[in-house]
């Protein structure tokens, strides 16, 4: 059963949204009138979700939500906000922040319950996310947990079980006596956690190599986000994955370990695999809450960078980290869109719409999207410094060239305002000038 806390100083909208949930599946709520009510309760109490208004008194959605991130033990909550908030500062603030989705407010009753029931049915899927490691078709590999806190034994066990069978092991101690056991199958893979008891790492790991059922798995460490890199205890393992409550984040840190990586992008996505959930996530978030424009990834995958752009207006903005790496992002669309888009920023009609206003606008949006990207790239330890974006109309000759052949392409769409535009991940050395 899902537990969700509801934050909200008005009781109606609580109301609201707990009799909704309740008409859709089962959950277990939980109310707080502010941010600091918030706070108490999710020290106390485990939670599927919160449901967060941005504005209320004593500390607010944007302060209660900085707490929420900047928390090891919390950052991975997934926070859904409920805001009609059009001030540029504040929701690029959310967006960099990383809120899982929003519901915009006045809240509907007709639309409501369609929309959390689309939420919940996106968190189901994450779950169920399947782990693309190869091995033979029908195979199931075998992987053991070797983790002393319950509740982190419980989520790798309760999100890898779907895809392999699983052994646990609530200490390293374990861990051996279950290898020394007769008749004990083969494991391909150990998740050694952060807490094991005894033995120490440093002592359990070459251990547990020279035992026939480990000997030719790979041992793989897990540590928080927060933690600094131990290269005393990292040398030990074929592999580190950072630790996350969020099953898609977590299954992907385990892929990245047997995809590895050699080009550029491929390099930045083995440090971050989100970043193209994040750039599709941070889009839908900006048009939905800034513009009023529900927008989706209408056709989209790993396609060459150098794809057609739509003729129109343009903007690219680097991000240069503080490897040898760029990271680029490129947003393209029709003149129509582009003025829609620009119309619906600055509050006029788009017939009064200058070409100026085209530009800027599209700066903006990828400013606001890369500014997202940067935070999580922050959060992997790598520093990153967002560069001025570039903009120019059709093609004259000055647009930047994006020559990865990785590249990700995205389309989106919104068939209610008629806008269709792409925007393009790349990634290249980084300048020397």
């Amino acid at each position: 059963m899902m537990k969700v806390l509801l934050v909200d100083d008005s009781l109606t909208i609580r109301s609201l949204l707990q009799r909704t949930l309740h008409g859709l599946f089962p959950v277990e709520t939980a109310h707080a009138a502010n941010g600091v009510e918030a706070l108490a309760q999710i020290n106390h109490h485990r939670f599927d979700l919160v449901i967060l208004d941005v504005n209320m008194p004593v500390m607010d959605g944007v302060e209660t939500l900085e707490a929420i991130r900047t928390s090891p033990d919390h950052a991975a909550l997934p926070v859904v906000v409920l805001t009609s908030e059009r001030n540029e500062a504040v929701v690029r603030r959310l967006v960099e922040l990383g809120v899982s989705d929003f519901l915009s407010k006045p809240l509907r009753t007709e639309v409501l319950g369609e929309r959390l029931l689309k939420l919940r049915n996106q968190w189901l899927d994450r779950a169920k996310a399947a782990l693309p490691i190869s091995h033979q078709a029908g195979e199931r590999l075998r992987i053991m947990v070797v983790e002393q806190d319950p509740d982190r034994r419980h989520f790798f066990t309760t999100v890898l079980h779907s895809h392999f069978d699983v052994v646990e092991a609530d200490s390293g101690a374990a861990a051996l006596q279950i290898c020394l056991a007769p008749n004990q199958q083969k494991l391909d893979l150990v998740l050694v956690g952060d807490q094991i008891g005894l033995p120490p790492v440093e002592m359990f790991v070459p251990k547990l190599r020279t035992l026939a059922p480990a000997s030719s798995a790979r041992m793989v460490g897990c540590r928080s986000s927060r933690q600094a890199s131990d290269m005393r205890i990292e040398h030990l393992f074929d592999g580190m994955v950072q630790r996350s409550l969020v099953p898609e984040v977590f299954l992907a840190e385990l892929q990245r370990i047997f995809s590895g990586a050699g080009r550029p992008l491929g390099k930045l996505l083995a440090l971050r695999p989100s970043l193209r959930k994040d750039i599709v996530s941070a889009t839908e978030q900006v048009f939905g809450i800034m513009l009023s424009v529900p927008v989706e990834l209408s056709d989209s995958g790993s396609a060459a960078a150098t794809s057609q752009p739509l003729d129109g207006a343009h903007a690219t903005i680097g991000l240069e980290t503080d490897g040898e790496l760029t990271l680029d992002l490129r947003f393209d669309a029709s003149h129509q869109t582009g003025r829609e888009i620009a119309a619906r920023m600055i509050g006029v009609d788009a017939s009064e719409v200058q070409d100026a206003d085209v530009l800027a606008s599209a700066a903006e949006l990828v400013n606001i999207v890369m500014g997202r990207l940067r935070n999580r790239l922050v959060e992997t330890d790598v520093h990153a410094q967002i560069q001025i974006p570039k903009t120019w109309f059709g093609d004259d000759g000055s647009a930047p060239v994006a020559d990865d052949p990785d590249g990700i392409v995205l389309h989106f769409g919104s068939p209610a305002a008629n806008l269709s535009f792409q925007l393009t991940l790349s990634a290249g050395p980084k300048s020397s000038g």
